[in-house]
């Protein structure tokens, strides 16, 4: 396999009509061209808002990852139940997904010309399609969220075109952060995804020049232990060797991140079959490096809401000054604002507080470090939001009642 983007079908989707590269583009013809439209383009005025964008999200301290087997490519008809791409906007702002690794994507030139077209705001896409049937078989792709991670200086590269694709990009200021999704094969069975996986090694191994990946993932066709798999197979698949060799050779923990967290929980990507012949196994899956895992949490096996066979993984990766994200501030409900009765017993703890901030005021009261005029506001609120969250609780289900 050549050092080249061929089959890379990059979309920059905010610049108007999409390119299609010529084929055997080497990676730096590639970005030295993107270095001279950035350069060009930083000296127009109308763009320093958006550079200053992209800037504050590159520094962004957390980005969650994720990948989905979507199982072909869909409908783009927007009313069509198996509209995929439309469902996969709403995937990726609901779940707030930064980056999203696609595998069996079935994505033609003409196909992805028209993704574009339709999220050209949201998207960024870099696509590696089957050779000579791309819109029947395989292809994978990484999407970019535009409004959580920093596509400037975005690059792709195809390590075996159609499973597997690396993508790099800013991450934590002027860090790079390098993602490789894979798609191993399947029907053709466990010798054909052993020389996958010691095709995409012996890749990296040729060219020193492409960055070795921080993070690995995709639908990889195999599970490693027993208890990925019911009903429990044995012996394992032949091919769990070749990843092994593959995961020491990029730096990869060789314990995914997900089974590292959980070590002895179930927990199933794929689904076939009913009743007594069902086959669940987890077969995608997210490893990264060990330094790395240290910084990433909330590991996920969750319904994407789009159709396929598959569930999606993700993961949420961290910097080390990350502050702990909570489930944000709490706020007084709305629809009681005009509640008679509330507004009583609101007026009455009030008023209380009132009073012990007269008798600190008239020296009746000796100020202490729980009797002061902070500490009785900080009581207050919480007494107030309690009075609230209590009289919601009487009032919603009366009104649900009614309805």
């Amino acid at each position: 396999m050549n050092g080249d983007l061929a089959g890379t079908q990059r979309s920059f989707l905010n610049v108007g009509a999409p390119e299609e590269p010529s084929a055997h583009v080497p990676t730096e013809q590639v970005s030295q061209e993107t270095a001279a439209r950035t350069e060009h383009d930083a000296q127009s005025p109308g763009n320093r808002r958006s550079r200053r964008k992209s800037e504050q999200l590159a520094r962004k301290a957390t980005i969650r990852v994720a990948s989905l087997n979507m199982n072909g490519f869909g409908s783009l008809q927007q009313d069509h139940d198996n509209n995929k791409w439309g469902r996969m906007a709403r995937v990726l702002s609901d779940s707030r997904i930064g980056i999203l690794l696609l595998q069996e994507t079935h994505l033609t030139a003409e196909r992805l010309g028209s993704i574009q077209k339709l999220h050209e705001r949201n998207f960024e896409i870099f696509s590696s399609a089957h050779p000579s049937a791309p819109g029947q078989r395989e292809g994978v792709a990484v999407i970019l969220n535009k409004r959580l991670v920093s596509i400037e200086g975005a690059s792709a590269t195809t390590i075996v075109q159609g499973r597997a694709i690396q993508v790099s990009l800013k991450h934590k200021g002027e860090d790079r952060i390098n993602l490789l999704c894979v798609y191993a094969p399947t029907s053709e069975g466990s010798e054909e995804r052993k020389h996958f996986f010691d095709q995409v090694r012996e890749y990296y191994c040729a060219h020193r020049n492409v960055p070795k990946p921080d993070l690995m993932a995709g639908d990889f066709n195999n599970v490693e232990d027993a208890i990925d798999r019911l009903p429990i197979s044995d012996p394992p698949d032949s091919s769990v060797g070749c990843l092994d060799q593959l995961k020491s050779a990029l730096g990869l923990m060789l314990v995914d991140g997900w089974r590292e967290t959980h070590p002895s929980s179930r927990g199933y990507t794929f689904h076939r079959g009913s009743g007594d012949n069902a086959v669940l196994s987890r077969l995608d899956r997210i490893y990264v490096r060990e330094p790395l895992y240290r910084l990433a949490r909330d590991w996920k096996i969750e319904e994407s809401g789009i159709k396929s066979d598959h569930l999606m993984v993700s993961v949420q990766l961290t910097t080390l000054n990350a502050p702990a994200a909570g489930h944000g501030r709490p706020i007084f409900p709305i629809p009681l604002l005009k509640d008679k009765q509330l507004a009583k017993s609101m007026k009455d703890r009030g008023m209380k507080a009132a009073k012990i901030l007269k008798d600190l005021e008239s020296g009746m009261l000796s100020r202490t470090e729980s009797v002061n005029p902070q500490w009785i506001l900080v009581e207050l609120k919480k007494d107030w939001l309690k009075l609230a969250r209590d009289r919601e609780k009487e009032v919603v289900p009366k009104l649900l009642a009614e309805i």
